[in-house]
């Protein structure tokens, strides 16, 4: 008896998956739908990768043929610690981001036309405090952030782990 009830379910699975595969299908495209209506622009032909994580989307301006891979995290800070910001992050045409990237913005993050970006790419406009005394005695989440603007140049290589 455990054979045959097996088999049946064996077969009643092998049945039912396309199906369940397409509703999970369904579900991630909606959700990407619903995600690239929140960016200030997104481009033609653009993919944000496999389980995306974006923060403040209403921030970002996104080129052509932008290309993430799995795990992209792009976030725009608008207030810490009591500090309201304006951030602004431009990715240009023709991107291509690999595994784990994150990129952070409470200024401004410029990332120009035709660059590879490597897996585990971290870039920030945006650190916690200054290297003096008091700073450094203030633990990290305390501190407030500091800012600089990051402009990255066409056609530029960004290895993994950068």
């Amino acid at each position: 008896m455990g054979k045959i009830l097996t088999m049946i379910m064996h077969h009643v699975i092998r049945f039912c998956y396309p199906y369940f595969k397409d509703i999970e299908e369904e579900k991630r495209l909606e959700s990407e739908t619903q995600l690239r209506s929140k960016f200030r622009h997104i481009g033609l032909f653009c993919h944000l990768g496999e389980k995306p994580f974006v923060h403040n989307p209403e921030n970002i301006t996104i080129g052509n043929r932008f290309y993430a891979n799995r795990f992209l995290r792009l976030e725009t800070i608008l207030d810490y610690g009591g500090k309201k910001y304006n951030p602004i992050m431009n990715i240009g045409n023709d991107v291509f981001l690999s595994d784990y990237v994150h990129i952070g913005c409470a200024e401004s993050v410029t990332i120009c036309d035709g660059c590879l970006i490597a897996s585990k790419v971290f870039i920030t406009d945006h650190y916690h405090g200054n290297i003096t005394i008091n700073e450094i005695e203030t633990r990290p989440n305390n501190r407030p952030l500091s800012c600089k603007p990051v402009f990255i140049g066409s056609n530029v290589w960004l290895g993994d782990n950068v």
